[in-house]
């Protein structure tokens, strides 16, 4: 596939297919890319908050036995909150079709330059400069990023090769909301024969066949059988 934006608006997408066909896409802007961050960064911190909770129950259990242990464990616990910030958007947008659950709310999601869904490679490289997207402070080297470039890519992306874009709208079928239409027929009773309606000529010329005497017989007998 090849990427064709020359002719098309700042927000549009083009894709040229093998087959020859354009597919147009409409590129997601700031602010809903804002809105699915808002979303998964909710979720995120929820998960985090349990995370903490059990953490502190067990620390201070932990260091009952050994003050290294406490302190592995707490090493062991600043991993898992990077593992849950890098793998959370990295594997949901690996394993299900380049969206997040807050992507998803937001209707947009994460493709190849090509068009084509991203996999772990792409979703792995594009949330690991996520970080670089953060400095100094939420996302700002990011939001420069997408205004700079012609397709609001951040870092990520440019480095990924990917970009964000928004759902398209499916439009309801014209004739009911499952999509088929059934057709039923009605059977029809057979053709009568049509009749012949016309009638047998009265007209028994007995002069010669177009003499005047003829044509005003054939003219009377007309007239008394209502053919005119």
């Amino acid at each position: 596939m090849e990427l064709n934006s020359d002719q098309l608006g700042p927000d549009q997408l083009s894709i040229d297919t093998p087959e020859l066909v354009a597919i147009e896409m409409p590129l997601a802007g700031i602010g809903s890319r804002f809105i699915a961050l808002l979303v998964d960064y909710l979720i995120w911190f929820a998960g985090l908050l349990l995370l903490g909770l059990l953490v502190t129950f067990l620390i201070p259990n932990i260091e009952a036995f050994s003050k290294i242990s406490a302190q592995w464990a707490t090493a062991i616990y600043i991993f898992i909150i990077f593992l849950l910030n890098w793998g959370y958007f990295t594997l949901f947008e690996a394993f299900w079709n380049g969206r997040t659950p807050g992507k998803r709310v937001a209707r947009i999601r994460v493709i190849q330059r090509s068009g084509r869904a991203i996999g772990l490679f792409e979703s792995m490289a594009r949330n690991l400069v996520r970080y670089v997207d953060q400095v100094p402070f939420f996302y700002g080297v990011g939001v420069i990023a997408m205004f700079v470039t012609k397709q609001h890519q951040r870092l990520g992306d440019l480095a990924a090769g990917t970009l964000v874009v928004r759902d398209r709208e499916q439009e309801a079928p014209l004739w009911g909301e499952s999509g088929a239409r059934t057709f039923t027929a009605q059977i029809l009773p057979p053709a009568r024969r049509l009749r012949s309606h016309t009638r047998p000529s009265r007209c028994q010329p007995t002069a010669l066949p177009g003499s005047p005497q003829a044509t005003l017989r054939c003219w009377r007998a007309s007239s008394r059988d209502g053919w005119t």
